[in-house]
């Protein structure tokens, strides 16, 4: 099991033969502890001023056509419209501690490698313990799109302006460890965009709900701080040089070997990522979420470019890279 969440299963469990009452005063607790925690280690931090910070105050919310993404892995959806312009749109995540982190990181970090996602912003909340909108203070917004199609495929590309990026979203959602499958709409301004990317990064809701509760005493900080150390391995085996060959391999199949270079376009331009890149979208998440997430994140991408760049002779060899 992966070390990080060999405490937090047994906290989870508990929960699990609960009553109804009794889980939601649990919950309700958890994030107040959060919360207060929270405070506690930005004390000494600078202001937030970020781009990437919205406040919901200036904002609208209600509840969203759930036709179109379905429940999944997010939970209820909302749509939020800026007061000042109805037309400034976002898709809210709120519902799951994992959905807002694993949003605003994986958008990051495709935006680095030039893939095309839309934009995602991290609400700002004026009281994160009300829970009457908000089921928990991690909300994330993800910019809404006019889609013309909402099942993409390599034959709807064709037509995209950024139809190369296609075969890239296969690549980087095997390295970003996702779960879920590889969702990509068509807009109404003729692009692509890869959505709905909250199941990554080998991190869940489980882990999140715990994490920054009680720093002093719960495991679940100590195993996401160690993260390099307890985790290192399991990452490895997930991108295990076999198990990137096999997926390739699949991936020809499904493409053809003329695709192949943006599919694995990915996992080069990952490795050249710059770390100070990284850790400013990072020190924005964790005042949001607690210290230790941030350190989670950044041994992940540590992890994950070291692994990149001892298979990418072979990737070379083998694909004409």
């Amino acid at each position: 099991m992966h070390e990080l969440f060999i405490n937090t299963v047994a906290q989870y469990n508990n929960m699990i033969n609960m009553s109804d009452e009794e889980t939601k005063r649990t919950v309700k607790g958890l994030r107040a502890r959060r919360v207060a925690n929270k405070a506690i280690e930005n004390r000494n931090k600078k202001p937030l001023d970020s781009p990437d910070v919205l406040d919901a105050d200036d904002f609208t919310f209600e509840p969203f056509d759930q036709k179109r993404e379905g429940d999944g892995d997010s939970g209820e959806l909302l749509l939020a419209a800026r007061k000042t312009d109805k037309t400034d749109k976002y898709i809210v995540k709120h519902a799951f501690c994992d959905c807002a982190a694993n949003e605003y990181v994986y958008y990051n970090m495709a935006k680095a490698i030039d893939l095309t996602m839309p934009e995602v912003k991290l609400f700002r909340l004026s009281d994160p313990l009300d829970d009457t909108i908000f089921k928990t203070e991690y909300v994330a917004g993800i910019k809404y799109l006019n889609i013309v199609d909402e099942h993409a495929d390599d034959i709807t590309a064709i037509r995209a302006s950024n139809d190369y990026e296609y075969h890239g979203f296969f690549g980087l959602h095997k390295i970003f460890l996702e779960n879920d499958l590889v969702y990509v709409v068509l807009a109404d301004d003729n692009v692509l965009y890869r959505i709905d990317c909250s199941d990554a990064f080998g991190i869940e809701d489980m882990s999140l709900m715990f994490a920054g509760a009680n720093p002093k005493a719960d495991r679940s900080d100590k195993d996401i701080k160690n993260i390099s150390k307890q985790n290192a391995r399991w990452f490895r085996t997930k991108w295990d040089l076999y198990d990137i060959d096999r997926v390739m391999e699949n991936y020809k199949i499904r493409f053809g070997f003329k695709e192949m270079d943006d599919v694995i376009n990915p996992l080069k331009a990952v490795r050249y990522v710059r770390k100070p890149y990284i850790d400013k979208f990072l020190e924005t998440l964790c005042y949001f979420y607690p210290d230790c997430v941030g350190e989670y994140y950044s041994g992940f991408f540590v992890e994950l470019k070291k692994t990149m760049r001892k298979i990418a002779p072979y990737l070379i060899e083998k694909y004409d890279w």
